[in-house]
């Protein structure tokens, strides 16, 4: 299995988990069968804001199954750009650090 699909895959296995959480994000999952894993991710980095779930994510405690740590994780930042990384890296801490 390549890097792209790994990344695919473990992004359904943390959806299963938060579903089991009572999160459904299926906006993510809906991006993640039009656009791939790293399109998805690239479409959601682009924006200027982090989407609403990362705040959902932050309330469940589940930080650790954000597209963000998914981004930063060392199998996967090779897909992304620096840029790219840094940016997922910066919400993350931001959201860490936030009340």
């Amino acid at each position: 299995m390549d890097v792209q699909e790994e990344l695919r895959q473990v992004f359904i296995q943390d959806y299963k988990v938060l579903k089991s959480k009572r999160y459904n994000p299926i906006y993510f999952i809906r991006m993640l069968d039009e656009y791939g894993a790293v399109g998805t991710v690239k479409k959601l980095l682009a924006a200027k804001e982090p989407q609403t779930g990362l705040y959902r994510l932050k309330r469940l405690d589940c930080l650790k199954l954000s597209m963000e740590a998914r981004v930063c994780d060392e199998r996967f930042s090779s897909l992304f750009t620096t840029e790219e990384v840094r940016k997922a890296r910066a919400r993350l801490e931001e959201m860490e650090n936030s009340v």
